[in-house]
């Protein structure tokens, strides 16, 4: 609904701009046939926001859970480790989840940052999802 706002706020704006001579609307309407048009325009919708997130989480898939691994060459993860050395780094970024969250583990319902303290906190018992349901105040 909101691609369909912006086409008609850009077609009346540029409906009241001169148009060069021998130049369609059909012509313009052509360049949507082109998928890197379409890409760019994509792109445009979700916003810098949703890029950013796509690209910050593909670097993280890959760098922290390996999900990409296999998609770098040998020479490429050479490259990198090259100019970003990895020293301890499982350990060390496990350190980090936990030091993140060991002061606030209800925070961790839900999400894999509970799979870090069940490792790391020692006594840290994880909220069951189940058991809220069954001990929930509503009667059958």
């Amino acid at each position: 609904m909101l691609g369909i706002a912006m086409i008609a706020a850009l077609a009346t704006l540029i409906s009241h701009l001169p148009t060069p001579t021998g130049v369609r609307l059909r012509h313009e309407a052509a360049a949507l046939g082109n998928p890197h048009v379409l890409l760019a325009l994509f792109m445009t919708l979700l916003g810098f926001g949703g890029v950013f997130a796509a690209l910050v989480t593909a670097g993280v898939e890959t760098d922290v859970l390996g999900i990409w691994y296999r998609h770098i060459t040998d020479a490429q993860r050479a490259e990198v480790t090259a100019a970003h050395p990895r020293p301890d780094f499982k350990n060390r970024i496990l350190a980090a989840f936990t030091e993140g969250n060991v002061h606030r583990p209800d925070t961790t319902f839900g999400n894999v940052n509970a799979d870090v303290l069940a490792h790391f906190l020692p006594g840290y018992e994880r909220t069951d999802f189940v058991e809220i349901i069954r001990n929930s105040d509503w009667a059958e």
